[in-house]
C-alpha cells in the first residue's frame, strides 16, 4: 500500500451531519404564515361588499334628493360661520372707530403667554394760561397743572406760551396746545 504523506493513513472521512432546529421556530413560521393569510382574506371578503341598491326608481330618487340636502345643509352652514366672521369684523371695526373719537387709547401688551389690556385715557392739552402771580399753567382735560406735577406717568417739565415740555420714559417730548401727551 501506498503511503500517504503527513501520517494521516487511517482516518475515515465522514460528512457532518446538521443539528436538528427546535420544533418552535417551525411552529412561530407556520402562525405568521396563518395569520398572513387571515388578514388577507378578511380584507378580500370585506372590500367586496356590494353596496345596497333600492328596488324601484322613487326610491332612489328620495335617496338621492336625501344626500342633497344633507350637501345643502353643510354649505348652508358653512354659509352663515362667514357671515358671522364678517359681522364680528365690522362690529370691531366700528368699535375702534368709537374709541378713536372719544378720545381714549388702547394699549395691549404680552407678559408670560397673557394678554394684557391697558387702558389710559388720551391725556390732551387744552390751554396754556397764566396766573395772577404771572405763573403759567396747563389745562390737561379738566386738570390744572404746574411745572412739576405727574400726570400718568408723564411729568410736567417746563411751560412756554405755545408748547409744553413733557418727560416721559427718561425722554423730554415737547407738546402743543391741542396734541395728546405722549
Amino acid at each position: 500500500m501506498a503511503s500517504r504523506k503527513g501520517g494521516y493513513s487511517k482516518m475515515r472521512v465522514t460528512a457532518r451531519r446538521r443539528k436538528k432546529k427546535d420544533s418552535i421556530g417551525r411552529y412561530i413560521l407556520v402562525a405568521i404564515v396563518l395569520l398572513v393569510l387571515v388578514v388577507a382574506a378578511v380584507l378580500v371578503i370585506g372590500g367586496s361588499k356590494k353596496k345596497s341598491k333600492p328596488k324601484s326608481k322613487t326610491a332612489q330618487v328620495k335617496s338621492s334628493k336625501k344626500k342633497l340636502k344633507k350637501s345643502s345643509k353643510a354649505k348652508a352652514g358653512k354659509l352663515a360661520k362667514r357671515g358671522r366672521r364678517s359681522r364680528k369684523k365690522m362690529e370691531k371695526v366700528k368699535k375702534r372707530r368709537v374709541r378713536r373719537s372719544k378720545g381714549k387709547r388702547t394699549r395691549r401688551t404680552k407678559k408670560g403667554g397673557h394678554t394684557r389690556k391697558k387702558k389710559t385715557a388720551a391725556y390732551k392739552v387744552e390751554a396754556i394760561l397764566v396766573d395772577d402771580s404771572g405763573q403759567r399753567f396747563v389745562m390737561v382735560g379738566d386738570r390744572q397743572l404746574k411745572p412739576g406735577d405727574k400726570i400718568g406717568g408723564r411729568r410736567i417739565i417746563q411751560i412756554s406760551a405755545n408748547e409744553v415740555k413733557v418727560e416721559y420714559h427718561g425722554k423730554t417730548y415737547s407738546v402743543r396746545i391741542g396734541q395728546d401727551l405722549y
